[in-house]
Parts: C-alpha cells; structure tokens; sequence
C-alpha cells in the first residue's frame, strides 16, 4: 500500500488497434477489449481511439467531491458533490455505470513527511469497500493540499469561501483528477519517444 500512485499509469492506454472506424483496445487497467468509436484528430491527421471516462473522488468526512474526464482522457470536469454517508458507496456506483467509467482514481491524503495518518486510513478502508462492490478498478493517487489549493484558487477567482462549501470538494477532485492525468499523458508521451 506504499505506493499510492497507479503502477499501471505508466502503461499505455492503446495496446492494439485494429479495423476502419474502430479500435478494439485493451487498456493495462482495463484488460478486457471493447470497441470504440475512432474521433478525428485534426492537428496529426488521423483518428485516435475514443475511451471511457475516469473518475476522481476527493475525500472529505462530510462531503466526497467527484470529477470525470472528458472521453479522451486528457481533461477532468468537476462533476458532484456527495454526501460521506451511508449511501455514498453506492452512488457512486451509480456514477460508474451511468458514465461508464473505465476506472476510479482515489485520492489519498498523505501527511507532508508521505506518511499514511489517520485520514489517509480511513480513505484506504472506503477504498477496500468500493473495489469490493464496483466493477471497474480503484487505484489511488497522492493528493496532498488539492482541497487547500481548491480553496485557493476558488478565492484567486473571487469566490467567498460561504460560498464555495458546495463545490470545492468537486474542484479539488478535479485538481486530483488532472494531475493523475497529466502524469499518465507525460508518461505515454515519454514512452512514444523511446
């Protein structure tokens, strides 16, 4: 459990691509293929696959904030704000199957020293109960300060923190979620030079 990062973000996301118009891909998290549909990209002129979306939670003991990214996997979008009670595991079970979701990314909120605390325990426990009830996988991702970066940045843009108490959690899920996708983005860019 000391590695809080996913081991597979190293791992590229297309393995194999086959056909016109689609791609049957097999994705290190994901090792089943599924066939998606190939959108255009115009700036290098050809198609690139479409995936399904990732989700992000920000764990709070009164809230959970969620975010998803876009289809390519390359943007993350605040998305909800839940409640941390009860019925929590199973909305977002309900989230992972009305988007779709490919995997969860979980952040973890290691102390300063990289310590797992008290907080970090309890996340790593609903982790344990989520991987036991969704059907995608659960990796987890170092998350140090995003909810006081949220805070920051919601009041760098002029929001009064009364008013952000709805949404910072979804902010600093998004922040989770970007930077676990802008190392997996870095790493297959790394890899593709190699």
């Amino acid at each position: 459990m000391d590695e809080m990062c996913c081991a597979d973000a190293d791992a590229s996301p297309f393995e194999k691509g086959e056909g016109e118009g689609y791609s049957e891909q097999s994705s290190a998290l994901s090792p089943t293929p599924h066939l998606y549909p190939l959108p255009f990209d115009k700036a290098r002129g050809k198609t690139e696959p479409a995936m399904n979306r990732i989700l992000a939670l920000d764990f709070g003991r009164a809230r959970i904030g969620a975010a998803i990214s876009d289809e390519l996997q390359l943007l993350a979008h605040p998305l909800e704000t839940i409640p941390a009670n009860v019925h929590a595991p199973s909305r977002i079970a309900e989230i992972v199957r009305e988007k779709k979701v490919d995997h969860v990314v979980a952040g973890i909120p290691r102390q300063m020293n990289g310590q797992i605390g008290a907080a970090a325990t309890e996340v790593l426990q609903f982790v344990e109960k989520l991987r036991g009830i969704l059907p995608c996988p659960v990796v987890t991702w170092d998350e140090r300060l995003t909810t006081a970066a949220a805070h920051r940045a919601l009041r760098d843009a002029g929001k009064k923190t009364r008013h952000t108490r709805g949404y910072v959690d979804q902010v600093a899920a998004q922040m989770i979620l970007q930077s676990y996708l802008d190392r997996r983005a870095a790493n297959v860019g790394r890899q593709s030079d190699q």
